[in-house]
C-alpha cells in the first residue's frame, strides 16, 4: 500500500491519534477497543467451531462496533504500520482468510444452505449444459452464472468449494479497501478500514458461512474507486461495470462519479464503458437462449417481502407473502425509496457548489429516520410471524402495538442523534464526502428492497469505513449493522422461534 502524504487534502483530524484522557465520552478507550476486537474474533471462532445462532451474531456485531468506533483513533494502526507495508498486507490478508475459511468447519444445513447451495447448483447445471434462465431459475445477471460455472468446473457441485472461493475474493476486498484509504486519506485510515472489514461479522458470516457472492461485487467496486482516485477514468468505469455485471447495485454509485467529470464526452463515454461488461456478458447467454433476458426479468419480479419495511406492512396487514396486495405494497415501498434516490442526486447537483455539506447532512437525516422505521417494522412483523403475543391476544394487534411503541421509544434517541450528537455538522473533504454520499445512496437502495438481506450490508460498510469523521462513521455503523445472517431466529443453541402457518 502506498502511503498518502501527511496533511494531504483529504486527511481529516478524525484520523489523528489521541490519548484516552482526551477522548469524547462516546469514544472507547484503547483497552475497550482491543477488547472489542478480541471478543469479535472469539465469537466468530465460536460460530465456526461450536454453533452459529442469532444472539451470538448480534453480540459479535456489538463488539465489532466498539472496535470500529475506537480503532481509527487508537495507537494500534500505527503499531501495525511499524511492521512495514509488505508484512502488514500479508497479515491483513491472512486474518481475513482465516476467519472466513475457519467457517468451513461449520456445516450446519440450517445456516449454510442458501447462497452457496444455489450458486453450486446453478454452476453445476451450467457446466452440464442446461439452458440458463429456462431450465433453471436465475435472478442474477450472467456473470453470476459464469462465476458459478468456473467454481463448478474446479470443485463440482460443492457448497464448500463455493464458500472457499468466495471467502478468498472477500479477503481481497480487505487489501483493496486498505489501499484506497491509504492513498485517499492516510496509512492509518487504510489500515483501520482494512482490518475492520476483515473482522466485520455480518460479512464474515454471509460470505464464509452462507456463501453469498457480494464480496466479489464489492471487490470490483473498490478496485474501480481505487483507479478513479488515481485518475484512471476509463479503467475505473470498466471495473465498476464489471461489478454491475455481477449485481445491479453499482449503478447507484455511477452518477456521483460521472457528474464530477468535466465535459460530456467523458461523461457519456464513462457511462457507455460502465455498461459494456454487462452487455458483453449477455451475448453468449442470448446466443444460447434468445429468451433469456425476458426470463431473467420474469424471475426478478417474483421476489416477495422478507425482513424489510414491506415485510412489516405485509405481516401487520395479514397478507400472504405471494399475494397481490403484498407484492403491490412491496413495489410501492421500492418505488418510494428509488424516487428518494433520484431526488437525492438532483439535490446534490443543485447544491454541490454552494452547500455540499448541507446536502450530506440533510440526506443523512433522511436515512437515519428511515432506518428507525425499518427496525420498527421488522420487529413488529416478526411479532406477527412468530406469534409472539400473550394467549388470547391477536398477533397482528400485538404487532401494531409493538410498532407504535418502537417508533415512540425511538423518537428520543433519534432526536438526540440528529439535533445534538450530529451538530455542528463538520466540513468534509471532497473525497470523504464522495464516499459518504455514495454510502447513503446505497443505504437508500437497501431500504427500497423488499428483501433487506444481511449480506447486502457489505455494499455500504466498505464505503462507510472510508469516512474519516468519527461521529458520522460511528452513527451510520450504529444505525445499520444489525441485520445478521439467520435461519429463522435462533436465540441460543437449539432454541428456535417458529412462526405459525406460512403467511
Amino acid at each position: 500500500m502506498e502511503a498518502a502524504p501527511e496533511g494531504g487534502p483529504d486527511r481529516h483530524p478524525g484520523g489523528e491519534p489521541s490519548e484516552d484522557a482526551g477522548l469524547p465520552w462516546w469514544m472507547p478507550s484503547e483497552r475497550s477497543t482491543l477488547a472489542g476486537l478480541v471478543i469479535t474474533v472469539a465469537l466468530i471462532m465460536a460460530a465456526a467451531l461450536w454453533e452459529y445462532f442469532t444472539t451470538l451474531a448480534l453480540i459479535a456485531c456489538a463488539s465489532w462496533l466498539v472496535a470500529a468506533v475506537g480503532l481509527p483513533r487508537s495507537s494500534m494502526p500505527e503499531r501495525l504500520m511499524g511492521m512495514g507495508w509488505g508484512r502488514l498486507t500479508l497479515l491483513l490478508l491472512l486474518v481475513a482468510l482465516l476467519l472466513r475459511w475457519m467457517l468451513l468447519f461449520q456445516n450446519s444445513p440450517g445456516v449454510t444452505l442458501g447462497g452457496a447451495e444455489e450458486l453450486a447448483m446453478r454452476g453445476d447445471l451450467l457446466v452440464e449444459g442446461k439452458v440458463p434462465y429456462e431450465d433453471f431459475p436465475v435472478r442474477k445477471p450472467p456473470m453470476y452464472l459464469f462465476l458459478g460455472g468456473g467454481i463448478a468446473s474446479l470443485f463440482g457441485k460443492s457448497v464448500l468449494g463455493v464458500r472457499l472461493v468466495l471467502g478468498f475474493f472477500d479477503a481481497l476486498v480487505v487489501l483493496v479497501l486498505a489501499q484506497v484509504g491509504s492513498e485517499r486519506f492516510s496509512p492509518r485510515a487504510g489500515v483501520s478500514a482494512g482490518l475492520l472489514y476483515a473482522l466485520f461479522p455480518v460479512g464474515v458470516f454471509s460470505v464464509g458461512l452462507a456463501g453469498h457472492y457480494d464480496g466479489v461485487v464489492v471487490l470490483c467496486v473498490l478496485a474501480g474507486l481505487l483507479l478513479h482516485g488515481r485518475g484512471r477514468w476509463w479503467e475505473a468505469m470498466a471495473l465498476l461495470g464489471l461489478g454491475f455485471a455481477f449485481k445491479l447495485y453499482p449503478v447507484v454509485l455511477v452518477p456521483w462519479l460521472i457528474w464530477r467529470e468535466e465535459g460530456w464526452r467523458r461523461r457519456v463515454g464513462g457511462a457507455v464503458t460502465f455498461l459494456v461488461p454487462m452487455a458483453l456478458s449477455w451475448v453468449p447467454i442470448l446466443l444460447w437462449n434468445p429468451a433469456a433476458l425476458s426470463q431473467y426479468a420474469s424471475w426478478q419480479s417474483t421476489w416477495f417481502p422478507v425482513k424489510s419495511i414491506s415485510y412489516g406492512i405485509m405481516q401487520l396487514a395479514g397478507w400472504a407473502r405471494d399475494s397481490d396486495p403484498a407484492i403491490i405494497a412491496g413495489q410501492a415501498v421500492t418505488v418510494a425509496f428509488l424516487l428518494l434516490l433520484v431526488v437525492m442526486f438532483l439535490d446534490w447537483v443543485r447544491r454541490r457548489e454552494r452547500d455540499p455539506d448541507g446536502h450530506a447532512r440533510d440526506w443523512f437525516r433522511v436515512v437515519a429516520v428511515s432506518y428507525f422505521v425499518l427496525y420498527a417494522m421488522i420487529i413488529a412483523g416478526s411479532v406477527v410471524e412468530y406469534e409472539l403475543a400473550p394467549e388470547g391476544v391477536s398477533p397482528r394487534a400485538m404487532g401494531a402495538v409493538i410498532a407504535a411503541v418502537c417508533l415512540a421509544l425511538g423518537a428520543v434517541p433519534l432526536w438526540y442523534l440528529l439535533r445534538r450528537f450530529m451538530e455542528p455538522w463538520p466540513s468534509l473533504g471532497e473525497g470523504e464526502r464522495l464516499y459518504l454520499v455514495m454510502g447513503l445512496s446505497v443505504m437508500l437502495l437497501l431500504l427500497s428492497s423488499t428483501q433487506n438481506n444481511p449480506w447486502y450490508l457489505v455494499w455500504m460498510v466498505s464505503l462507510v469505513l472510508l469516512v474519516q469523521e468519527d461521529r458520522i462513521r460511528t452513527a451510520i455503523l450504529a444505525l445499520s449493522i444489525w441485520n445478521v445472517e439467520d435461519s429463522g431466529i435462533t436465540l441460543w443453541p437449539s432454541r428456535n422461534l417458529s412462526g405459525g402457518p406460512p403467511t
